[in-house]
């Protein structure tokens, strides 16, 4: 979980089996955020099979954007994550995932 100043919102990433309830498979990914730590939360975005096997997937505070965008810009930040610990190497999504560190920008559209 990650806290946003800018956007005022906390930011949780889950990975779970896509076929519950084998690991060595593809996984799916969901944004979540809310107000308060406790919930509750909403979905910002589901990602199916991302990785395809993305785990340790989270928002590392570090490379947050300071400010809060724009009204219809998106808001930028880095999900860092590793993938395809079973040797799914040919399958990655999104290009370039594997079985390392992987940091990807992200876009995230703020509404009002």
């Amino acid at each position: 979980m990650t806290y946003v100043p800018a956007l005022g919102k906390y930011l949780m990433v889950v990975s779970t089996p896509t076929i519950s309830p084998f690991t060595v498979l593809q996984f799916d990914t969901y944004i979540l955020e809310s107000d308060s730590m406790t919930g509750p939360w909403h979905s910002v975005v589901y990602m199916q099979q991302f990785g395809p096997e993305a785990y340790f997937v989270n928002i590392p505070s570090k490379w947050l954007s300071p400010a809060r965008p724009a009204p219809g810009q998106p808001y930028e930040a880095v999900l860092s994550y590793s993938a395809n610990f079973a040797g799914m190497k040919d399958l990655a999504y999104p290009t370039d995932s594997g079985y390392y560190w992987c940091l990807l920008p992200i876009r995230l559209t703020v509404s009002s």
